[in-house]
């Protein structure tokens, strides 16, 4: 995605993702507000949490943690079908940011990063 010069910005400002207000000097795709209100990481403190429970008999896996919680018709809904339903890349990327900014995920031993594939039907309506 390219970016508006500032002077362009002055007649096409930038705005958030998640809650279309526009960004000021130093917001990149979400507005502050946004991000500190996107809620907290989520973290887990049983043996098995209910993210680990979703892959039991489909795969093998030691544990697993959901970043954010996802809950349909609130910010973080827009900001993921944003970059998975119309590849914006760049928010994926900050995004990424975001989540490594706000987690320990970093410190951890993690062997792999996975993404929440979409439903067949709409793979399938998307590649037509």
């Amino acid at each position: 995605m390219f970016k508006i010069s500032p002077f362009l910005s002055v007649f096409y400002p930038e705005s958030c993702k998640s809650c279309q207000d526009i960004l000021v000097k130093g917001e990149s795709f979400v507005c502050l507000h946004c991000e500190l209100n996107f809620g907290e990481v989520m973290h887990t403190e049983y043996a098995f949490s209910e993210v680990d429970q979703l892959f039991w008999g489909k795969a093998r896996i030691e544990s697993a943690v959901a970043v954010f919680q996802f809950l349909k018709q609130e910010k973080l809904q827009s900001i993921i079908h944003e970059f998975k339903y119309k590849g914006n890349a760049g928010l994926a990327v900050r995004m990424g940011e975001i989540i490594g900014h706000n987690s320990d995920l970093l410190s951890q031993d993690i062997d792999a990063v996975s993404f929440v594939p979409m439903h067949p039907e709409k793979e399938k309506k998307k590649r037509l």
